[in-house]
């Protein structure tokens, strides 16, 4: 005869409650904790039982309080304080949680999978350095435990001991080669350090493996260098790209989840001055034919579509926050003429959070944070039903590139924040400015190239800085002119090492500035190429670690002459270099990319002593702006006059509106606009 609630033992009622509970009664196992406490309330196996219930319907609050009175009841249990340290990652009490996984190895040092969560909680806690002991410890418990060493690594990483990372993904990438995650991220550091075939070898590894083989083939061909060594280098990596889209283009298969495969490794394309159209093109068409995935297209598309008082406008992108994409489109989300549009700004999960990235969206009318998941992301963009969605920038990131394959609103456009071409065929519009691009730049896109009559950037100037801090704060010289190349290391195409040691050659006393990079062997494999073709850069150039915004804009002001680099220039640096009264030279590349700093002084009527007609023409610009006071103001005075017309552009928000206006309503008649003039004379 079963025992009734009244006559069982406080074991029967614990037993059945745990039954049930495992059964998916959670509400008659409940029943049977309470009864259980009623008798005696310390009773602390009731109390982690209805924790897990309560759990997992659902109600954390309550979960986490039982889990609490447990581990006070009973706190030399090292398996409930894991339990309880668990609950609380997943209520998001990370700092609680490494409390409770540190009890819990006290009791137990050998419990590793403790040890891994406890490295993982610090690590999410911002502390990669105290992560390192508990990964350890899992991995001295556990040696084939690959999580672990992949992510001892990854803290290792972030603490700027790239050695050590790569030997503890070789690890953990030796116990999983199969693990796409893994071989991705030991393949792009070996990449990142300049060992090219070493990476080809951990992708070629992990497609026989079975990690995704196809996208593995297609990441051992796409092994573009981050420091070229030389120009015949980054030749030789599209050509190997080209032939091995050609070799992998007919084989069986299918990618899954491209976005986790190519992390971002196709935006290096941008950076070796070439003509990307061809390639681009053509690892979409992979892309498209390997990846079903990517041909999305939204269900309401094909419905009549019901137009609103406003046009429904989306601006997506990873970047819309303290970034430089941030900074060039905050204004026109703002701006955007409201009794026109409705605006909602679009984040990718991997967005960060910051200011920036509030005040815009406090400046929409609605803003969203995607699925992590490209699927879910599609539909989600999707479900705005949307007239036309903008993307300010594609190619800067894998998951927002891989976006732009679908079709998601009726009229898809993109801006000039990586200025490059997509090839996905769904971006109807790349939107450029005249006075940038080329006689003939339609050739360089698959899209349609929008000429319009002012960059679509709205840009809040910075603060003239009025005392500047002394070169001693940034332990530059205190004497001799300085050259300030404040850009990403990856824009320094080898071609541009000559232009600068011709600036070291024309001023013995002046010193070239660079910024530090987030890898360190960048400016290693930096320095090794000057060893072997201009060694006086090695004691000219200055690396200034990379400086918050304040005080990066300090370092800017100490700048004599900022030079922009060949073949992919700067943007947001001009914009910021303006603003403290220091000249840019610069050299227009046959491509938008370095083009951008001769399209604004164009605008502004200028270009004598600024624009070079040549590359070798540079340094002599920019010698003279630092030592010729008469015609440094002849040449600046113009620039620095009328340069404050570049900053809070009205007209170019103006213009943008427009566009989209007649960008949409030539969709809906089934046309397209393929000459812009503003104000429009139509599609």
């Amino acid at each position: 005869m079963a025992a009734t609630p009244d006559t069982a033992t406080l074991k029967d009622l614990l037993v059945a409650g745990y039954a049930r509970l495992q059964a998916g009664d959670r509400a008659g196992a409940a029943g049977a904790f309470h009864a259980a406490l009623a008798r005696e309330p310390a009773l602390f196996q009731a109390h982690a039982g209805l924790a897990q219930a309560a759990l997992a319907e659902g109600r954390a609050a309550e979960g986490l309080e039982h889990w609490r009175e447990a581990v006070r009841l009973k706190p030399d249990i090292a398996e409930m304080q894991s339990e309880f340290g668990l609950a609380l990652v997943n209520a998001g009490q990370v700092a609680d949680a490494a409390a409770a996984f540190q009890a819990a190895l006290t009791l137990k040092p050998s419990l590793y999978a403790v040890a891994y969560n406890l490295g993982n909680a610090l690590a999410a806690l911002g502390k990669p350095g105290e992560a390192l002991a508990p990964y350890r410890q899992a991995i001295l418990h556990k040696p084939d435990f690959a999580e672990a060493h992949f992510n001892l690594g990854l803290a290792q990483f972030k603490l700027g001991q790239s050695a050590e990372a790569l030997e503890a993904y070789h690890a953990a990438f030796a116990l999983k080669p199969d693990s796409p995650k893994i071989a991705d991220t030991l393949g792009n550091l070996l990449l990142d350090e300049g060992r090219m075939e070493d990476a080809a070898a951990v992708f070629t590894r992990a497609a026989g493996a079975g990690a995704e083989p196809l996208g593995f083939l297609f990441r051992a061909s796409l092994l573009l260098p981050r420091i070229a060594e030389s120009p015949a280098q980054i030749a030789a990596a599209r050509a190997r790209l080209s032939e091995g889209l050609e070799r992998i283009m007919g084989a069986d298969g299918v990618i899954h989840d491209p976005a986790s495969l190519t992390n971002d490794a196709l935006f290096y394309l941008a950076y070796g001055g070439g003509d990307d159209w061809p390639l681009m093109e053509t690892v979409a068409r992979f892309f498209r034919t390997k990846s079903p995935v990517l041909n999305y297209v939204s269900p309401h598309l094909a419905a009549r579509a019901e137009h609103g008082a406003r046009i429904k406008v989306g601006f997506l992108s990873q970047f819309l926050c303290s970034h430089t994409i941030g900074r060039l489109n905050a204004g026109l989300i703002a701006r955007l003429d409201r009794t026109k549009f409705h605006v909602t700004v679009i984040h990718t999960a991997a967005a960060r959070r910051d200011e920036v990235r509030a005040a815009i969206d406090h400046s929409a009318d609605a803003a969203i944070t995607l699925p992590a998941d490209l699927a879910g992301a599609q539909r989600a963009v999707a479900d705005l039903r949307l007239d036309l969605l903008h993307f300010p920038d594609i190619g800067m990131n894998a998951f927002t590139y891989f976006l732009a394959y679908a079709r998601m609103a009726p009229v898809q456009c993109m801006g000039w924040g990586h200025p490059d071409t997509t090839g996905t065929g769904a971006i109807d519009y790349f939107l450029s400015y005249d006075a940038a691009e080329p006689e003939g730049a339609e050739a360089h896109y698959t899209e349609t190239l929008v000429r319009l009559a002012r960059p679509s950037v709205c840009y809040e100037p910075d603060a003239k800085i009025t005392e500047k801090l002394p070169r001693a704060a940034f332990a530059l010289p205190e004497t001799g002119a300085l050259y300030g190349c404040l850009q990403s290391l990856f824009k320094l195409h080898p071609e541009f090492d000559a232009v600068l040691a011709d600036v070291a050659v024309r001023d013995p006393t002046g010193w070239i500035v660079l910024v530090d990079w987030v890898q360190p062997a960048w400016m290693r494999l930096l320095r090794e190429r000057w060893a072997r073709t201009h060694p006086i850069l090695l004691d000219r150039v200055i690396v200034v670690p990379r400086q918050p915004g304040e005080r990066f804009r300090h370092l800017v002001a100490n700048m004599d002459v900022m030079i922009d680099p060949l073949h992919f220039g700067g943007g947001n640096t001009f914009y910021e270099a303006l603003a403290q009264d220091v000249p840019t030279v610069t050299w227009p590349s046959p491509y938008l990319r370095g083009r951008l700093i001769t399209g604004f002084y164009k605008l502004l009527g200028l270009g004598d002593g600024l624009i070079a007609d040549a590359p070798a023409d540079l340094a002599p610009l920019a010698v003279a702006l630092a030592h010729d006071p008469e015609h440094r103001a002849k040449t600046c005075a113009p620039q620095f006059a009328k340069g404050h017309t570049l900053y809070r552009d009205h007209a170019a928000v103006q213009e943008l509106g427009a566009f989209f206006a007649a960008a949409v309503a030539a969709g809906r008649s089934g046309t397209k606009i393929n000459a812009w003039r503003f104000p429009p004379t139509g599609p």
